[in-house]
């Protein structure tokens, strides 16, 4: 293989690398780079191999396929089935052998797309091996491209009716990846995004720019280009794109054109003997042997640094330091390195292996899919808890929903009636709150709904990485805030409780991209946002809108007491355990929630009347001055009945409920 191609792999993987330690918001773009690698690669290799026996050329390229790729990926999938045991790090050890059974089998890709999990969600954010989903799309190319390229060329040995062909075809691919990225908002019962993202077909456009180089170049390029200018020029043009874009864009789209076109460029410079190329990214300086080096190691480097990166954030809580994943990613080069030397390198050569290492091969295959299979179905516990040992309470009163009898008390409606409102994050206080309704002998009425925030308005809900509008508005909300907003107006001196998610959907720009919370538009017409959707604008609107809800209540009377975000929790509860201890969130993951919880609280003080409205931080109750634990001895105090692991559980509202009962004492007198 070329050198300064060697190099280019290099470049794509520090881009990948960086992107997960948080330096380059655009750094994602490395796989990009890889497509077109692969294509070219491939193509490269298929061509020069035996075109006219179909078979023996299938044979020899699915083996040599096989042995590149399998080797280093069982042991990395190995490891972290095993670590996830043992460890309760990541996500639950059963989803994680799904996910590993699913990378075995080179469909982890379609796993995270039948799951609706975007790449830079939350939930596949903490999953070990999130990155296979590129490898997924490459194998499934792999099963179609090289039939594809043997037919064409016996079909047709003349060069520019292949390339039409490829050409042809990569348009087709790059259209529909265009139209799936801006198209409609549900397709197939999916989001067309997604589709674009994972699905190889959407893919194999990048895949196919690295063919028709490939195959064109020794009749297109001439030896004539040195000019090192163009090979600034496209390496800049890769690094600015990885600082322009982030998990915010609109990607792939256009976007994923730009890396593509430098990495075809790269690839055309570099075919010229007096290319700087060669002296940037191949053998001919010592930075470029550097980074053949690093080329060489840099599948090892890919499958390795995304697992260290996620242990060490999750066991020494480093996930906010740029400078703990810089050394987790660069630690990761040394089993890299030992994988490149001792599993990689010693399965690549000739098809014929010998009868010991195709013993040694078979044995760790059948045991990798037996534990990870296992695993996946549940018969390996390894001492863990397992989901449904753990009971979760439902969070609501019988799932009360206002104007159903269960909900509202027989004397409700007289004077220091207590409401609870808001969404399912004040569903999750209803049995603490009938606890000391009960302790202080006044009417309780429970008048949550889940997903609607108190607020006089049709919130649109959006995700902020699509930036498009979910499947349905709230416009029920509105309702039903009328009919709580009623009831409350017609009570005297009503002591209202309130929380919600609301504000954190309004706050921090920081939030809505990492924690892949939802994000709300103010005005909503036929399903798009018909006012700035931008974190000022949305915040401003909300607050006005809650002055004006406050006052609502206020007006006759009432009292406020707002309760604050609770943490995230960002692994299941079957996953907390370690040691022994369910451990919980590190403080510092929740930095951005306690600076959003704090900013909220303070535009509320501006916006209440002093006296009136109380406000509880769950942050500060909750946490330590380094962790948000996810239990107390033997009690949970999140669950995951309804949603994410941000809600209280019975025992959780239990934690506070001394503070509520306090604070609403202070209100009543």
């Amino acid at each position: 293989m070329r050198s300064d191609v060697q190099g280019l792999r290099a470049v794509a993987v520090i881009l990948v690398a960086l992107y997960h330690t948080g330096v380059l918001p655009g750094g994602f773009i490395g796989v990009d780079v890889f497509f077109v690698i692969s294509g070219f690669v491939i193509t490269k290799s298929i061509i020069s191999g035996n075109t006219q026996d179909l078979r023996a050329s299938l044979f020899a390229f699915y083996a040599k396929r096989l042995r590149r790729i399998l080797p280093a990926l069982y042991l990395v999938v190995l490891f972290v089935v095993i670590i996830s045991w043992f460890g309760g790090y990541w996500l639950p050890h059963r989803d994680i052998s799904q996910t590993a059974l699913a990378a075995l089998l080179s469909v982890s890709n379609l796993v995270f797309l039948t799951q609706e999990s975007g790449y830079f969600s939350t939930g596949p954010e903490l999953n070990p091996l999130l990155h296979t989903w590129s490898l997924g799309v490459e194998e499934q190319i792999y099963l179609v491209f090289p039939i594809v390229l043997l037919a064409l060329l016996r079909l047709t040995r003349l060069t520019r009716n292949i390339v039409l062909v490829l050409t042809a075809l990569a348009l087709g691919s790059f259209i529909t990846e265009l139209w799936l990225t801006w198209g409609p908002p549900i397709l197939f019962g999916r989001e067309p995004r997604l589709i674009a993202f994972f699905f190889p077909g959407t893919r194999i456009w990048e895949f196919l720019v690295g063919s028709i180089i490939a195959v064109s170049l020794p009749e297109t390029v001439r030896t004539r280009v040195r000019d090192p200018l163009w090979i600034a020029l496209t390496i800049t043009s890769l690094t600015v794109t990885s600082l322009v874009v982030d998990n915010r864009s609109i990607f792939p789209g256009w976007i994923a054109a730009f890396p593509v076109a430098a990495t075809a460029v790269i690839i055309v410079l570099g075919s010229a003997p007096g290319s700087s190329a060669h002296y940037i990214l191949g053998h001919r300086s010592v930075f470029g042997r550097f980074m053949g080096w690093l080329g060489d190691r840099s599948y090892g480097w890919y499958l390795w640094h995304w697992p260290v990166l996620l242990l060490v954030n999750q066991s020494i809580a480093g996930r906010d330091s740029q400078l703990m994943a810089l050394v987790a990613v660069l630690s990761a080069l040394v089993p890299a390195h030992l994988s490149y030397v001792y599993v990689e390198q010693r399965w690549r050569g000739s098809i014929a292996l010998p009868k010991s290492r195709r013993l040694a091969g078979a044995g760790i295959l059948v045991t990798t899919a037996l534990i990870v299979g296992a695993n996946a179905a549940g018969a390996i516990s390894v001492g863990r808890p397992t989901t449904e040992s753990w009971t979760q309470e439902q969070w609501l009163l019988g799932d009360c929903q206002v104007a159903e009898e269960d909900c509202i008390d027989p004397d409700a409606f007289v004077s220091q009636t207590v409401f609870l409102i808001g969404d399912s994050h004040a569903g999750a206080l209803a049995q603490a709150l009938r606890s000391i309704a009960d302790q202080l002998n006044v009417p309780l009425v429970v008048a949550a709904r889940a997903g609607c925030p108190f607020v006089d308005a049709d919130w649109g809900f959006f995700l902020d990485q699509f930036r498009e509008a979910s499947r349905t508005t709230n416009h029920y909300c509105r309702e039903h805030y009328q009919d709580v907003l009623t009831m409350i107006q017609k009570t005297p001196d009503p002591v209202v409780v309130m929380a919600d998610y609301a504000a954190l959907f309004a706050g921090s720009r920081e939030l809505a991209p990492r924690f892949d919370l939802r994000v709300v538009c103010p005005i909503v017409q036929g399903g798009d946002c018909q006012s700035p959707n931008t974190q000022n604008a949305r915040q401003t609107f909300f607050l006005e809108s809650l002055s004006q809800s406050l006052n609502q209540i206020l007006i006759r009377g009432g009292n406020v007491l707002f309760v604050g975000a609770a943490p995230v929790m960002f692994r299941e509860q079957a996953d907390m355990e370690s040691e022994g201890e369910l451990r919980g969130t590190a403080r510092s993951l929740s930095s951005a929630i306690v600076g959003a919880s704090d900013d909220f609280r303070q535009d509320l003080s501006r916006t209440a009347p002093p006296g009136r409205v109380a406000f509880i931080d769950l942050h500060r109750l909750l946490c330590t001055d380094d962790l948000c634990p996810f239990s107390r001895g033997d009690e949970l105090l999140f669950t995951t009945a309804g949603s994410a692991n941000d809600h209280l559980s019975v025992q959780g509202a239990q934690e506070i409920q001394d503070e509520i009962l306090r604070r609403i004492t202070r209100l009543l007198d």
